[in-house]
């Protein structure tokens, strides 16, 4: 922590800040479709110039939260920035596993980072220096707003989202609204933290003379920034107002084939014994059997949503908590035990060459194993080392059915980079 800092905010900015940054969570808390699991996040700040003071409450979303303030030398979080970012160049040069490992954990650094410079001990997060790159100068203050929550989420995961981005939240004939410019940025960079990508992304657009007020990132969220809060909420209002209304105006587009009878509990029983098969220790598992006409039944009926989540999640908070893609099992109908039994030997070899031999999510000799198991018109198989994990997994997957809906109207589900999947699974590791 820097000694030196004892520059202390008005009052009036810090309860400003605290109000809203405790809306935006109310906010989140009512858009929330599985109580008790947050898989959002929301960040706000205000900046100077000179600091940047955030509310520290993103996490968990509690039903009364305290909103703690940190308070952070701008000057001192860009500069180590850009020496992790330098840090960053260095191991990608050096492509192998044990540099990957290094990059997975570079979050973390930033985590230290904002630590050091801060003006009290606090616990702030790895993206909380994304607001960096909206400075004020002393005396005039930006607010910035981070968030991940439906419905900009639903866009932010949709494979057309950077072509719709600013049709959607500024119009279809106006590509800027009253100077409001509207930019998509991809995680082309996948392999470096949220902040320095970030960073680097909004200093290349005002190279070519680009500030843009809304900044949709892929996979993730909507960084909103204004010269006051409340101009903050009236433009967080309007884009999702108009992404909920392009999204309710466009989701029959796809009308999904009505799914079938599924198979009945000796298959279930059948899919747990090929399963136990292929890992012979695992001790705690459930399957889950969906009810008739559930998002979950369309989903094991379908070939189609099962082959977007085998190639992952949407979101870094899903692939982290879901341990990577569910391991896919596809089934004819009319297959016996003995071929459901190859059938998962042969998915359960595919998922151990791509996350233990290709991505190198585990350190060699070890194994990494899937947390989510699907089989084709049966069931869903989650497996942990506890009833809780079980639940979670379940819960993960039901989100993740969530999101793949959502995206419908925007294209469909983008799923996360596997580049960025895996430096997110070798930090979970």
């Amino acid at each position: 922590m820097d000694a030196a800092l004892n520059a202390q905010p008005s009052e009036g900015i810090l309860a400003e800040l605290a109000a809203l940054t405790g809306r935006f969570r109310a906010l989140c808390r009512e858009v929330e479709r599985l109580p008790g699991v947050s898989f959002d996040r929301v960040s706000v700040c205000a900046n100077d110039g000179e600091f940047m003071y955030v509310g520290l409450a993103d996490t968990e979303i509690s039903e009364t939260p305290a909103v703690n303030i940190g308070q952070f030398s701008l000057e001192e979080v860009t500069r180590g920035l850009e020496g992790i970012e330098t840090e960053c160049a260095a191991l990608r040069a050096e492509s192998n596993p044990e540099a990957d490992r290094k990059l997975a954990a570079m979050d973390q650094d930033v985590v230290e980072l904002l630590k050091q410079h801060a003006t009290a001990p606090c616990v702030p997060s790895a993206f909380h220096a994304v607001h960096t790159q909206f400075a004020g100068r002393k005396g005039a203050l930006v607010w910035s707003v981070y968030l991940e929550m439906d419905p900009v989420r639903a866009l932010a995961c949709g494979v057309d989202a950077g072509e719709l981005c600013t049709q959607i939240i500024v119009g279809r004939d106006r590509p800027e609204d009253g100077g409001l410019l509207v930019h998509h940025a991809g995680l082309v960079d996948a392999d470096l933290p949220l902040a320095v990508f970030f960073n680097r992304h909004i200093q290349q657009l005002r190279a070519q003379g680009l500030s843009p007020a809304i900044v949709l990132v892929a996979n993730r969220g909507i960084l909103i920034s204004a010269t006051t809060g409340k101009q903050i909420e009236e433009m967080y209002e309007t884009a999702s107002g108009r992404i909920s209304a392009f999204g309710r105006a466009h989701q029959d587009a796809d009308h999904p084939e009505k799914p079938y009878e599924l198979a009945g509990r000796r298959n279930v029983l059948d899919a747990e014994k090929a399963l136990f098969k292929c890992v012979e220790d695992m001790e705690i598992w459930h399957s889950w059997v969906p009810e008739k006409g559930s998002d979950l039944h369309q989903l094991l009926c379908s070939q189609e949503q099962m082959a977007q989540l085998r190639e992952g999640f949407p979101t870094e908070a899903l692939v982290r908590r879901g341990g990577g893609a569910p391991l896919v099992v596809n089934r004819g109908k009319s297959d016996s035990a003995e071929r459901l039994a190859q059938s998962m030997e042969t998915a359960w070899k595919e998922y151990h060459e791509r996350y233990v031999n290709k991505l190198h999510v585990v350190q060699e000799g070890e194994n990494h194993f899937p947390k989510i198991i699907l089989v084709e018109g049966v069931s869903a198989i989650t497996v942990g080392d506890s009833e809780e994990e079980l639940v979670q997994a379940y819960a993960v997957l039901l989100e993740s059915i969530a999101v793949m809906k959502d995206a419908v109207p925007f294209g469909g589900q983008l799923p996360l980079p596997e580049e960025r999947q895996k430096f997110v699974l070798m930090a979970a590791n």
